[in-house]
Parts: structure tokens; C-alpha cells; sequence
């Protein structure tokens, strides 16, 4: 009842090129939708191009109140978020969207999901590109070895994250490691 509400509105209200709806009709139509925002176009994104941290944030805690700080849908958009802030280069910021979905994966999908590797796949990036090499290590090894439970010890996923590791042993200077790990992989 509220999509079919949302996409009428959008469609009628505020068509300009293509579908718009502004942000009163979508709180009061809420309920039951599950929200994505988008990763490449949208407020938030325009706003942190234009670096204008502190109007994309005020925007996501926007969204965050019409659809739920703890709406599992909002996972997307947090990580989203953290991709966006990190390829900006701010990487202390970047952690905090990151850090959020990871907790609210956990909570809400239970422990060891796909979709925490991927969170602690991208904070473990972020903790190697500022020099936080253990802490990269650690979050490398928790992620594959999710990945390994989900998906085998052969998957392509699993690989790539011996190979990170792989990566920061070689920064650590423990090229023997480094090197004993990627004979690991090899066929």
C-alpha cells in the first residue's frame, strides 16, 4: 500500500525527468519500505562529492529516522557510506558507517554472515592503508575465515583474502610468512 502510495507520488507529485519524491511524503509512507541509498548518485553522494561532510551526514540521519536506525535495510546504505568516505580518502570516517553495520549485521543476521566478511573485508582495507597492520591482519583472517565456512576453501573470495593477508605479512616484513601463505593457494 505505501510503495504503491510512494511510486504514484512520485510519479504525479514530483516528476521532473524522471520520478522524484521529496522527504515528508516518504516519512509519512514509510512504514514497510525497505530503503537503499544509492552508491554513485543521491543526496548524500552529491553532498560528499561537493565535501560537504557535515550536510551528508545530517542527510543520512535524516533517512536513518524515516526508515529505523536499526532497520537491517539501512546496512547497503551504511556500507555505501563507508566505501564512498574511504575512496575519499578519510578513512577515520569511513570506519564509523562501517563499524555500525558490522554491529547491526551481527545483531540482526547473527554472527559469521557473508555480509559481515564483507564489512571486516573493507575495514581490514582501511586499517592496512593507515598503517594499522595487526589490527588489517586480524579482521583479514575473521573474514576468510567466514568466507571459507559459507563458501569452501577453494572459493575465489577465500583466495583473495589469503592474498590480502598475504599483503600485509610483505608490509610487516614477514616475507616468509607471506610467501609459505601464497604456496598455501597455489594450485
Amino acid at each position: 500500500k505505501n510503495l504503491l502510495a510512494l511510486v504514484t507520488a512520485s510519479f504525479m507529485e514530483g516528476f521532473a525527468d524522471r520520478p522524484l519524491m521529496d522527504r515528508e511524503i516518504l516519512r509519512e509512507r514509510a512504514a514497510g519500505i525497505i530503503a537503499i541509498i544509492p552508491s554513485f548518485a543521491g543526496d548524500i553522494q552529491n553532498a560528499l562529492a561537493a565535501n560537504q561532510d557535515e550536510a551528508a551526514g545530517a542527510l543520512f540521519a535524516e533517512y536513518e529516522s524515516i526508515f529505523g536506525k536499526d532497520n537491517v535495510a539501512i546496512l547497503p546504505s551504511l556500507l555505501n557510506l563507508g566505501g564512498v568516505l574511504s575512496d575519499a580518502g578519510k578513512h577515520d570516517e569511513a570506519r564509523v558507517p562501517l563499524e555500525r553495520a558490522l554491529a547491526l549485521s551481527e545483531a540482526k543476521q547473527g554472527a559469521d554472515n557473508p555480509m559481515q566478511a564483507n564489512i571486516l573485508n573493507n575495514l581490514a582495507v582501511i586499517a592496512q592503508e593507515t598503517g594499522k597492520l595487526d589490527e588489517a591482519m586480524s579482521m583479514f583472517e575473521r573474514s576468510r575465515k567466514i568466507m571459507e565456512a559459507i563458501k569452501g576453501p577453494e572459493s575465489a573470495d577465500v583466495v583473495e583474502a589469503y592474498l590480502n593477508e598475504a599483503v600485509v605479512l610483505k608490509r610487516q616484513k614477514k616475507l616468509a610468512d607471506a610467501v609459505a601463505l601464497e604456496h598455501r593457494i597455489l594450485p
